[in-house]
């Protein structure tokens, strides 16, 4: 069963048209666009209101697939000779499925090769947010891939090509961006590839048995920027005295600001007339400021996190005072409890409960009468950054340093685990305050090698006295010299234990010197010098071979089977020890 048909849907009357009655059927007859007439038969909605029929533009193939289903399928031509041949390669599809020469999946991916890229990025960003992703991350992720593949000149999935990604990375680099940034762009793609081709990750475990539109990532193996070689941005921590100098600043600027006089002849003086409730107004901007600064440095948290804390969030009143921190708002996506020290958290007590007093005060300018559970705990500005570099300039802080590093909002997080570093906390605590799955992150990047106390700690290390070391070694030596001479008297008992069968003592201990002076060498028997054997450690000379050979081994009568030492001063190897 092969046939081809157009689908047809229902429209409303048009409001110039004419009922009439041709062959028994009633139809609509109106003047389109361009002056046509057009005509079509009028139908019975289920509501009993009356439409015109109209036929959809492409042609419909219905016919039986290789499970012996009549199914109906899209040919996506408008005439009627192209759906037809159309139609005569499902029909062919269906038999090699059938006689098995390709599969179902290989089918479904060449279909999808033709659909729109732009489709697909849309539908992975949906399957992100459902997988619970922090909605910047889509964003930005989505903003990537599109911005990509525009530039790539890809439209369909069939377009996708590592090589063609590469040309454009290389653009970018060229361009002045980062290492970093590339990383970015390479793991967007890699991602979407491996979701294109059927990877699908629910909680920590991910498979590949997803809807596949491609046969296998065309991104797979690409590989990454160094960023320790090409990083454009680096950063280094501030010491105890310029987070001082810091706060200090920020703490007075506003309203030094406000009283400068920016033109005339007293530009630059402070000397400028301010109204008192904006003065209120101003040094409560400081308090607050520093307050910010004071919680990025001693909590380790990002800006955005920073900003996506409300009054509900924070937990202060406790033994162990700590923020809240949701799953959507954090980087990782998992959500935690940040601790907080306690002269923060009175700090921050403090802040809130006094928030109310002060609102009230300046009600004149416009502000909220009073705060809610929902509001935000510190009014964030976008433009951190820039205020932060003022901050700095009134502190007399330089933005670099001599080796080019810089310091930024981010920058209050490496000064935050310097500072753990600094305070002898283990590293394995540190990586989890800081909330980082590697350890060599919380300790090589974010840890500032150059505010580390390291002479401090080498001051630390034990004291190292020679004279004791010589008594030391003085009193060992006696040691050995009790040890030698305890063995010789054991070497006497057994003499006298047995006399008449032994030579005497003085002849034993002369000939025991004479064999522990020779060395044997560690030569095979065919390399073996047939002159001399050289005595190294001695230094009394050569042996000839021949004397050697006439030496035979010592009997022990005591251990006959001791008797087979000989000059080389080792005893044949055996499995166990004599009895």
């Amino acid at each position: 069963m092969q046939t081809l048909f157009k689908k047809t849907f229902l429209k409303p009357i048009p409001a110039n048209a004419k009922i009439k009655r041709i062959r028994g059927n009633h139809f609509a007859v109106w003047v389109g666009k361009g002056g046509k007439e057009r005509k079509a038969p009028i139908a019975i909605k289920r509501d009993g209101a009356q439409a015109i029929r109209l036929d959809r533009k492409t042609w419909v193939a219905r016919y039986r697939n290789a499970d012996g289903i009549i199914v109906e399928r899209s040919t996506g031509c408008t005439t009627k000779a192209a759906a037809n041949a159309v139609l005569s390669d499902f029909v062919k599809e269906a038999e090699r499925i059938s006689a098995g020469v390709i599969t179902k999946d290989e089918t479904e991916i060449a279909d999808w090769q033709h659909s729109s890229l732009t489709k697909a990025i849309e539908d992975y960003s949906l399957y992100q947010t459902r997988r619970g992703n922090a909605q910047k991350r889509v964003k930005f992720t989505k903003a990537y891939l599109l911005k990509d593949s525009k530039a790539c000149g890809w439209y369909k999935l069939k377009d996708l090509e590592s090589d063609r990604l590469q040309r454009h990375l290389d653009d970018l680099q060229a361009d002045g961006k980062g290492a970093g940034v590339l990383n970015q762009h390479v793991a967007s793609w890699m991602a979407l590839g491996n979701w294109l081709a059927g990877k699908r990750i629910k909680g920590k475990r991910a498979h590949w048995k997803g809807n596949k539109r491609l046969a296998s990532n065309p991104f797979e193996g690409f590989g990454r920027y160094d960023e320790k070689a090409d990083c454009r941005r680096k950063r280094r921590a501030l010491s105890e005295s310029e987070i001082t100098r810091l706060l200090s600043a920020a703490a007075e600027r506003p309203l030094n600001d406000a009283r400068t006089i920016r033109t005339g002849p007293k530009k630059g003086q402070m000397t400028a007339t301010v109204n008192p409730n904006r003065i209120q107004l101003l040094k409560r901007q400081g308090e607050e400021r520093v307050l910010i600064y004071k919680t990025l440095i001693l909590t380790g948290l990002r800006k955005n996190e920073l900003a996506s804390i409300t009054l509900k969030q924070c937990r202060l009143d406790g033994d162990r005072p700590f923020i809240d921190l949701h799953a959507s708002d954090e980087k990782n996506g998992q959500g935690n409890n940040i601790p907080i020290p306690s002269d923060l958290a009175k700090a921050l007590m403090a802040w809130i409960a006094d928030r109310h007093e002060q609102l009230t005060e300046v009600s004149t300018m416009k502000l909220k009468p009073s705060p809610k559970e929902d509001e935000p705990l510190f009014d964030v500005p976008t433009g951190l950054v820039r205020i932060l570099n003022r901050d700095l300039a009134a502190a007399g802080l330089p933005k670099f340093d001599k080796y080019g590093r810089s310091i930024d909002v981010h920058a209050l997080r490496h000064t935050f685990a310097t500072l753990l570093s600094n305070s002898g906390v283990a590293p394995r605590i540190a990586q989890a305050v800081m909330r980082h799955s590697n350890l060599r992150l919380t300790m090589n990047t974010y840890t500032d090698q150059r505010q580390l106390d390291i002479y401090g700690a080498l001051n630390n290390l034990p004291l190292l006295n020679s004279p004791i070391e010589s008594e030391t070694n003085q009193s060992t030596d006696s040691e050995d010299k009790h040890t030698n001479d305890s063995n010789v008297v054991s070497m006497v008992s057994l003499i006298s234990d047995n006399p008449p069968a032994l030579r005497t003592f003085q002849d034993v201990k002369t000939e025991a010197e004479h064999s522990s002076r020779l060395v044997s060498p560690m030569v095979s028997p065919k390399t073996c010098p047939k002159e001399t054997i050289q005595d190294d450690c001695s230094g009394l000379g050569k042996l000839s071979t021949e004397k050697a050979k006439q030496e035979k081994p010592l009997e022990n009568t005591c251990f006959p089977e001791l008797s087979s030492v000989g000059l080389t001063g080792f005893e044949p190897a055996t499995s166990t020890p004599p009895v």
